[in-house]
């Protein structure tokens, strides 16, 4: 019974090492995660009662360790939000690296009586192309 546990263990142990072999990822760890944060540069305000209007750019930062390459934002999903722009370009993002887009845009909060920007959330599709090649699409959300 003592011999019993011990023998699993180097067992379970000769299995992980075989599949780091034929597996090298999973020894590696997860392939390189270029994420992209978003946020807002606003530029001016203003509101009319009925709808809070921010003039702004778009911030990104590659929070990965590889650079990415022609990176776009596209507005994916809103509620109660008029956004007047289609496509935010952003160019290509070192690693760490921060960059605010060349062109600003307005989004209007519907309904909002608010002087300052509502919590709203606001789903973009973010496409890039990595290191690799790949075009890699992920969905950022932020408010």
């Amino acid at each position: 019974m003592k011999r019993a546990v011990p023998i699993n263990l180097i067992c379970v142990f000769c299995v992980m090492l075989s599949l780091s072999f034929l597996f090298p990822f999973f020894a590696q760890g997860q392939e390189n995660q270029n994420v992209v944060k978003l946020s807002y540069l606003p530029l001016e305000n203003s509101s009319n009662g009925k709808t809070f209007t921010m003039k702004a750019k778009l911030k990104a930062e590659n929070t990965g360790s590889e650079p990415i390459y022609d990176v776009k934002a596209t507005v994916a999903s809103v509620n109660n939000i008029t956004i007047n722009v289609r496509e935010v370009s952003l160019g290509d993002i070192s690693p760490r690296e921060t960059v605010v887009s060349s062109e600003s845009f307005e989004i209007l909060f519907e309904d909002s009586l608010s002087q300052e920007a509502p919590q709203t959330e606001i789903v973009w599709e973010v496409q890039c192309i990595n290191v690799n090649g790949n075009l890699v699409v992920e969905e950022v959300s932020f408010k």
